[in-house]
């Protein structure tokens, strides 16, 4: 298992009720384990999240005790014995609409000098870091959960040679 895409936020709490140590681990977008919170009994973490991330639950040795999606919305998880209890259904309040016929997969959409490709859209590279949400920032063109990096700011040369400086009034000059 891995993580698909980061198009869908939700929530996702873990209560662990389990008596012993809990490791809660995101499953990446490659299927490896990210260590997110460690839960002594008693305690409890809600992590924001993306519907297609599985979240891995590890007992004190780092054996699997469970593989946990979130739901829309936010999803409690409550961690009992070496198990974890079977969820109850998600509630459903009006019958999901039917699904869409399949459609061809497109070719990878190439975006203007001035955008960026980021999980299959094109964003303007002004607004790529803002894309992501709270709690996710950029790296390569995905969403990763983290905190925020800021992008690199480019010094506009307008084309002048190396080692001279741009201005509006005097062009391209020495930098003084």
């Amino acid at each position: 298992m891995k993580s698909q895409n980061s198009v869908t936020p939700a929530k996702i709490t873990f209560v662990n009720k389990s008596g012993m140590y809990r490791s809660i681990m995101w499953l990446d977008f490659t299927g490896q384990p990210k260590n997110y919170a460690n839960l002594n009994s008693g305690e409890q973490i809600t992590l924001d999240t993306f519907l297609t991330h599985p979240w891995m639950v590890t007992d004190g040795p780092g054996n699997c005790v469970a593989i946990v999606m979130p739901y829309a919305g936010t999803r409690d998880v409550e961690l009992t014995g070496p198990q974890i209890a079977p969820p109850p259904p998600p509630e459903r309040k009006a019958s999901p609409p039917p699904a869409p016929p399949p459609v061809k997969k497109a070719a990878t959409p190439k975006c203007r000098s001035r955008s960026v490709l980021i999980e299959g859209k094109c964003v303007l590279k002004s607004n790529a870091a803002a894309y992501c949400g709270p709690g996710y920032h950029l790296q390569g063109n995905k969403c990763v959960h983290g905190g925020y990096v800021a992008p690199k700011k480019k010094k506009s040369t307008h084309g002048c040679p190396p080692g001279l400086a741009w201005s509006p009034q005097e062009g391209c000059h020495e930098d003084d």
